[in-house]
């Protein structure tokens, strides 16, 4: 293990950075960027099981090592994987071993054992909440500090999983401010969806999936009609790419509602920025998201947000200082805040100021302060005698 004062050399694993655009794969190249930005750290060596190559334009100090795990068949990509993690571990004695995912901390455990190596894992959401394979819950009581995306993920780790909470410690997501700018609602998506200029919009952007319907889009469906009844003007656009839009279609159908509802479909990441500008208020009332970066990205356009009360959608709304956070199981209750909001009634007064959203959405969860949380774990790590808590 190095030691003095100077940068601590550290190894990255992580699934997949550039494969896909999912939360986990952008918080953990935001990581891995804000890794490289920490004065203590110096990250050597870069472990991507399933990516093939990092693009031509993925900036990143010379020197460090990628290691690519794709090349085996996918059933052989794990085990070879983890020796290869073993190996390496052993070889180049790294001062830390962090993990973006925590299905990799047994395979860390083992080199904390073998060679007294410290390791760091991150928990984002469900994956944490749901652990099945108990090698990987013996795995995170023994790591070094899991840093969970937001509270409720550190709370349902500390007591359903039994984890020291004394090593259990925030590290929440944060997202690229200048990507997401208010801006004026776009004529041609207007014009794509077919919808009338004086609509009042209200926008999810998810996962349209049926693993994730605790993301509250159907709820927002079927509050719809009462919704209607109180602002006339309401239209309802939920775009994402996944398998649940046949039966939403049905849902929609069902009440009527064909000519007030859009089922946009997948988006490119290029679009986003528009979508979270066509709209009036995003409104995502989930119940097992882990933290939500879209909420940052709309309310960095200066959007209103509407999310659920019962998950890690608490956080990137600040405890309902930037948003309005409500029962995502009771319909009234989601109705009521969006007309509060489309209406312009709601007694939260940011959700009308713009500017003064966006700039309290990037004070708290920018890159900026996204990477002081980061240096700020390794000074206090470091600094305890035993390097551990």
């Amino acid at each position: 293990m190095s030691g003095g004062a100077g940068p601590r050399s550290v190894h990255f694993w992580c699934p997949e950075m550039f494969l896909s655009p999912g939360g986990i794969q952008r918080y953990s190249r935001f990581l891995l960027e804000a890794l490289c930005a920490t004065p203590q750290a110096q990250v050597t060596d870069v472990f991507l099981k399933n990516d093939k190559t990092r693009p031509a334009d993925a900036a990143f100090p010379p020197g460090m090592r990628f290691h690519f795990g794709s090349r085996p068949p996918e059933a052989l990509r794990t085990p070879v994987f983890a020796g290869k993690l073993l190996f390496q571990g052993m070889a180049r004695r790294p001062a830390l071993i962090l993990s973006s995912h925590l299905n990799f901390s047994p395979v860390a455990r083992a080199l904390q054992r073998l060679a007294g190596i410290p390791f760091w894992v991150v928990a984002h959401g469900f994956e944490a909440w749901d652990l099945e394979r108990e090698a990987i819950v013996r795995a995170l009581r023994a790591c070094d500090r899991v840093l969970a995306v937001s509270t409720y993920t550190r709370r349902v780790l500390i007591e359903k999983h039994g984890l020291d909470e004394g090593r259990v410690h925030l590290l929440p997501n944060t997202f690229d401010a200048d990507r997401f700018r208010p801006g004026p609602r776009p004529v041609k998506l207007l014009e794509r969806y077919r919808i009338p200029p004086d609509r009042k919009i209200i926008l999810t952007v998810a996962r349209v999936d049926a693993r994730e319907r605790y993301k509250g889009y159907d709820q927002i469906v079927r509050a719809l009609p009462g919704i209607l009844e109180a602002v006339p003007s309401a239209h309802y656009v939920l775009a994402g790419r996944g398998n649940d839009y046949e039966r939403i279609a049905e849902i929609v159908r069902e009440l009527g509602l064909e000519d007030r509802a859009t089922l946009a479909g997948g988006i490119t990441d290029d679009e986003l920025c528009e979508h979270y500008n066509l709209c009036d208020v995003f409104a995502m009332p989930s119940k097992r998201e882990g933290f939500g970066i879209v909420f940052l990205e709309a309310m960095a356009c200066g959007k209103p947000v509407i999310g659920g009360k019962a998950d890690g959608t608490v956080d990137p709304l600040l405890q309902g200082e930037l948003g309005v956070l409500v029962d995502p199981d009771n319909l009234p209750e989601i109705r009521d805040a969006i007309v509060a909001v489309l209406s312009g009634r709601h007694p939260l007064a940011i959700l009308r100021e713009p500017d003064a959203l966006r700039a309290r959405v990037i004070a708290a969860y920018g890159v900026a302060s996204f990477r002081a949380h980061l240096a700020q774990h390794f000074e206090d790590f470091f600094r305890k005698p035993n390097g551990t808590g």
